[in-house]
Order: structure tokens, then C-alpha cells, then sequence
């Protein structure tokens, strides 16, 4: 069907064909997955018929993928490329705007509001375009963690998790100087 089809095709939209197929493809090889989504991204093949990968990720088929983030996420992760699909999705992600205080309850432009979640890695890569590029673009590299980038930062505070006295005391002395474990002891009544 493809040597059918492929006389009216671009290059691009030939290789976009045969990212789908491969895929969707039950049994397929993953690594023609790897292979074909490593070419796509080289030539940026989706760029003639889309906006961005996210809309050709998100566009049903025929023209697009038709997946969701986390089917892809899959399908590169059993492909060996999940690196380079978090980057994809990443380098995408727009700057956070500079948020005011908006237009208030019912007085929106519109309703293509994207939201995202207060915690999660797009979030965290968003406030980092607009607040620091540099450390975004680590991020979206694979450099440095959307995590460690938020608590370098200030935006998440470490978590102890209150097991056993043992890991208490672990995770105190890694994330606690010694005048603040000094000071800690001082308030649990340890010293006087």
C-alpha cells in the first residue's frame, strides 16, 4: 500500500506513515520504532503538516500518531529512545506566563486555557522558561531532573518520609546542616 501511496508523498509524510505504522504495529520491531522516530525528529518531518510533535503525536490517524503522551512514552521507552521522546515533549512545553491575578471568575477570552499540573515535569519545565532558560534547557537535555531543578530552586521542598529512626536520621543529615540538626536537638529537648 505504501508504493501505492508514496508517489503523492513527501519524503517527510513517508517517514511520518511509517512512524505510525510501526507504532501501532502489534509484534513490530521496537528498534524500527527507534530508527524511524530518531529520522523523524533529525529532518523535524512533522513540521511540514503540523505545528508541533504534540499535534502530530495527538492527530488521529491517518495524518497523525494518535497516542497519548504516556503510549509514546511507552513505545520509546520498549524502543530504547525514551531520552529523546522526554525531549521532545519537553522542548515543547511554552513558558509559563507571567501570571497576575487574570481576568477573574467568568471573564476569560477563551476556554483554551492549558493547565497543567501544579507538580509535574511540564509545569516545572514551563516556570523554568520563563525563570531561568539555561536550567530549562538542562532539563530538557536530561542533564539535571525536573525535580532537582524545583528544589534547586526553591519551588519543592525536600520530603522525609517518617519510617524508621534510622532513615529519619539519614535523610535529616542529608538535607540538614549541622547548626540545624543542632538546633532540631534543641527542640525535641535532646540538649539543653
Amino acid at each position: 500500500m505504501i508504493r501505492e501511496v508514496s508517489h503523492h508523498l513527501s519524503e517527510a509524510q513517508l517517514l511520518l506513515v511509517q512512524l505510525r505504522q510501526a507504532a501501532h504495529s502489534d509484534g513490530a520491531n521496537p528498534q524500527s520504532f527507534a530508527l524511524l522516530l530518531r529520522r523523524a525528529v533529525e529532518s523535524r518531518a512533522w513540521e511540514g503538516d503540523f505545528s508541533s510533535f504534540r499535534a502530530y503525536l495527538d492527530a488521529k490517524q491517518p495524518r497523525g500518531l494518535e497516542m497519548t503522551e504516556d503510549q509514546f512514552r511507552h513505545a520509546a521507552a520498549l524502543a530504547g529512545v525514551e531520552d529523546l521522546a522526554r525531549q521532545l515533549l519537553l522542548e515543547e512545553v511554552p513558558a509559563a506566563a507571567n501570571q497576575g491575578y487574570g481576568p477573574g471568575r467568568g471573564h476569560k477570552k477563551d476556554d483554551t486555557t492549558k493547565s497543567f499540573v501544579p507538580q509535574s515535569a511540564g509545569h516545572i519545565v514551563a516556570r523554568l522558561k520563563r525563570d531561568d532558560p539555561t536550567e530549562a534547557n538542562r532539563v530538557i537535555r536530561g542533564e539535571i531532573s525536573a525535580d532537582a531543578a524545583a528544589k534547586a530552586k526553591g519551588w519543592r521542598k525536600p520530603r522525609i518520609v517518617l519510617s524508621t529512626p534510622q532513615r529519619i536520621a539519614v535523610a535529616l543529615r542529608r538535607h540538614l546542616t549541622e547548626d540545624q540538626l543542632s538546633e532540631l536537638a534543641q527542640l525535641i529537648g535532646w540538649t539543653e
